[in-house]
């Protein structure tokens, strides 16, 4: 079954509406689902280029990332052309959202940086990932530090789920700090973490020496590197979403209470508050003692700061 809609400008025809994509979910409820959250999850993909996920069969079948748009992409779809190379979307209307959905796109990876400024993140991400026989409950204390710490630093943080059994949490930033600045000072927060809850966290990327701990994993801050969007479904059974939550929301949250049959009624009045607000950097790495990547701040009146530094924090105690 196929159909035809005006949408955003936009003339796009809908098809495969009844192929099954997860048990009682077809393609059709996707992108109904997506254009009932469009106007909360378009902010936080607008200017940003955008990784699909397609799985043309369904959660359960073979899938394929896709970067380059195809040859056969409407004119009318915004787009960046990455070192002359790679022309990736930019989602930055209903439409454009519409036309990766249907195209088998599940899930949408954007880049932490715009098109305006690409070397250039306007936020750093900690993905905590923690074992499956260990479960949310321990991505959620192991959040729970990370919060602690960046409120000592001065810095806000929000928490989503990944969707799958761990949680993304987001530090919105003012767009001056390259990529190197920002996967330094990530690198550097994690490692406090984990020294100060070694039985809790690690930064050790094989999974066979983790010995059942959370990995802090601040690699995803490198350049290229993608985090599934929020409000995005995932390929897994269930259904389930990778949805934005209050600190208080978190509390007793679990994976599987944010499905596309129930977010719906969640669905919030506006974007992710907070996230689209950045943060400044510099302060925290003065107290972090992170000259070096002071220095590789452009432009940073505090350079030369001689500012006295404090003894870098450690995250209390749950």
């Amino acid at each position: 079954m196929d159909c035809q809609i005006e949408i955003s400008g936009a003339t796009l025809k809908l098809t495969h509406l009844e192929k099954p994509y997860w048990p009682g979910i077809t393609k059709g409820d996707l992108l109904a689902y997506w254009q009932k959250l469009a106007s909360v999850a378009l902010p936080l993909l607008a200017g940003r280029p955008l990784s699909l996920v397609r799985y043309p069969h369904g959660w359960s079948g073979q899938s394929f990332w896709q970067k380059n748009l195809p040859s056969t992409a409407p004119q009318w779809l915004s787009s960046y052309l990455h070192e002359g190379k790679t022309r990736y979307l930019v989602a930055d209307s209903p439409a454009a959202l519409l036309w990766a959905v249907n195209q088998g796109a599940i899930e949408l990876h954007p880049w932490a940086s715009k098109v305006t400024a690409p070397s250039f993140p306007d936020y750093a991400i900690l993905d905590l990932d923690p074992l499956p026989q260990w479960g949310f409950s321990q991505a959620r204390e192991a959040a729970s530090a990370a919060r602690r710490l960046a409120d000592e630093l001065g810095l806000r943080l929000y928490p989503k789920t990944s969707g799958a059994s761990g949680l993304h949490l987001y530090l919105p930033l003012v767009n001056r700090y390259p990529y190197p600045v920002v996967t330094g000072f990530m690198e550097k927060f994690c490692q406090i973490i984990a020294n100060a809850l070694p039985e809790l966290a690690t930064v050790e990327r094989l999974v066979k020496n983790r010995q059942g701990k959370v990995y802090l994993d601040y690699l995803q801050n490198l350049p290229g590197k993608t985090i599934v969007a929020a409000f995005c479904p995932r390929a897994v059974k269930g259904a389930t979403v990778s949805w934005p939550l209050s600190w208080e929301e978190l509390a007793d949250a679990e994976p599987q209470d944010f499905t596309i049959r129930t977010v719906p009624k969640l669905a919030p009045t506006e974007p992710w508050p907070g996230v689209l607000a950045g943060q400044t950097l510099e302060g925290a790495l003065e107290r972090l003692e992170l000259i070096e990547l002071l220095r590789q701040i452009p432009h940073s009146g505090r350079l030369d700061s001689k500012a006295e530094t404090q003894p870098p924090p450690v995250p209390a105690e749950p």
